[in-house]
């Protein structure tokens, strides 16, 4: 029995759909990964800050979450980096990590505490892994630093700066849906009445 092949013309004619097909595909592609950079970085410093409040409630002390633009020793507060350092503060004389990103985490009790009494000391509890570094992804907070007391309300940070609100996340890209982070209830960090709370919003409004 005599079997038929394609012909030129019927590949030819499949390799065009098939390349349509893969075309129409790659941009969708394309804008689910961007989409998920973006929620992901969003995700992290929302981890992060949720450690933060919730290790200020745990340990009955004043807990730092910062925006760093690297986890090294050339460290500096960034308000447009996804990584983030958490630490503890005696909100006078230790707690502040810029410069020494590169400290290794400690686990409570704080080991800093005695030592560093009317000294200066970093006390690191938690380093984002540092996977949201993506260069499509674009961070945007108004404050790089936010401290939680031990009611896990936000209040006001040592070097008497205003504290971080929100932080948005877009991407360099068009038609990414942007996410926002927002911290607190707007109220003074002087005020009990800042309850610390935290929602990650769809947008880049949060209500």
């Amino acid at each position: 029995m005599l079997q038929r092949g394609f012909t030129l013309t019927e590949l030819l004619v499949v390799i065009v759909i098939a390349a349509i097909l893969v075309g129409m595909a790659v941009p969708s592609m394309r804008s689910m990964l961007d989409s998920t950079k973006v929620k992901g970085s969003a995700e992290s410093v929302l981890g992060g800050l949720r450690y933060a409040r919730s290790e200020a409630i745990k340990r009955n002390a004043p807990m730092r979450f910062q925006l760093v633009t690297s986890l090294d020793a050339s460290c500096a507060y960034s308000s447009t980096s996804p990584l983030w350092v958490v630490s503890q503060t005696d909100q006078v004389n230790y707690g502040a990590v810029a410069g020494a990103c590169n400290t290794a985490p400690a686990l409570p009790p704080d080991p800093c505490a005695a030592s560093c009494v009317g000294g200066t000391g970093v006390y690191i509890a938690f380093l984002s892994n540092g996977i949201t570094t993506n260069s499509s992804v674009v961070v945007a907070a108004d404050n790089p630093v936010v401290t939680f007391g031990p009611l896990g309300q936000v209040i006001c940070n040592m070097e008497a700066s205003s504290s971080m609100q929100s932080v948005s996340f877009t991407s360099t890209d068009t038609g990414i849906t942007p996410w926002t982070i927002k911290i607190g209830n707007g109220a003074s960090c002087s005020s009990q009445s800042n309850s610390g709370s935290l929602k990650l919003c769809s947008g880049l409004t949060c209500s």
